[in-house]
Formats: C-alpha cells, structure tokens, sequence
C-alpha cells in the first residue's frame, strides 16, 4: 500500500488515535489519583507522543508484511457510505 493512498493514512490515524487514549488512560489509572489532582498537560505530553512513535511506525512498515500499516497481514479496506 502506498504512503500516498488515503486508505493507508486513514488506518495510520486509527490506530494513532487508539495508541494516545491506550497511553492517556493507562497513565490515568496508574496515577491513582482524582480527576483534578491529574496532570493534564503531561498525560496529554505522553499520549501526544506515543500518537507520533505509531504513526511513524506505521511509516516504517508501508510495504512490508500486508497491505495496512501494519507489520501483521492486516488488509485496510477503503470504506465507502451506502
């Protein structure tokens, strides 16, 4: 798939955006604290960059494995309305 397809970016998104609410709510839950005692700017600090490391990870796999951005023989499939 290439780097240019919107399929391909669109899966990167995806699972850029699953990888920053995985790491905000792990840091959350770790923390154990109440909702005001959190730190916000830093939670959002950490999960900001691990968005960053899976896109750049889905980059670094374009064109090895199957045809997502994935390392897995996961397929991206353009989605269509109707």
């Amino acid at each position: 798939m290439s780097l240019l397809s919107r399929t391909f970016w669109t899966a990167a998104l995806e699972r850029a955006i699953k990888t920053l609410a995985q790491t905000a709510v792990a840091l959350v839950s770790v923390a154990g604290l109440g909702f005001l005692d959190v730190d916000w700017a830093q939670i959002g600090s950490v999960a900001g960059l691990a968005a960053v490391v899976s896109i750049l990870t889905s980059i670094a796999s374009a064109g090895v494995g199957g045809a997502g951005p994935s390392l897995a023989n996961e397929v991206a499939v353009p989605y269509t309305i109707g």
